[in-house]
């Protein structure tokens, strides 16, 4: 597949750029991102967490590790990024319609409206 192709050379060359930079939160973001894309949500992790260790406030980070936690269905560490990506941009939909959707699918509705 192409696509998956591109990714890699991305991942190849953010993963380059973390080698020379080991601090430089925006290759550790976008590599995060690479890999989340190719559904390698584990690793996806490692490096937003990473990013996180540099910038706790970066509320993007907390979003994508809350996706990535929620596609591996860890729900609980999802919804801990969700919160903490909504507490930094309250007016962050895409947060809050996530978190819901975690909600809904744990059957806690009531939290989901909140």
């Amino acid at each position: 597949m192409v696509v998956k192709a591109e990714y890699q050379d991305s991942v190849n060359c953010f993963q380059k750029a973390v080698e020379l930079e080991p601090k430089n939160i925006q290759a550790l973001y976008n590599l995060g991102n690479c890999l989340y894309l190719m559904n390698h949500f584990n690793e996806s992790v490692q490096y937003y967490t990473r990013a996180l260790e540099i910038d706790y406030k970066n509320w993007q980070c907390h979003f994508n590790i809350a996706s990535a936690y929620t596609d591996m269905q860890q729900y609980k560490f999802a919804i801990k990024h969700f919160l903490v990506a909504i507490e930094l941009n309250p007016d962050g939909v895409d947060s809050r319609n996530s978190l819901a959707g975690v909600y809904e699918t744990l059957k806690e509705k009531d939290k989901a409206i909140a």
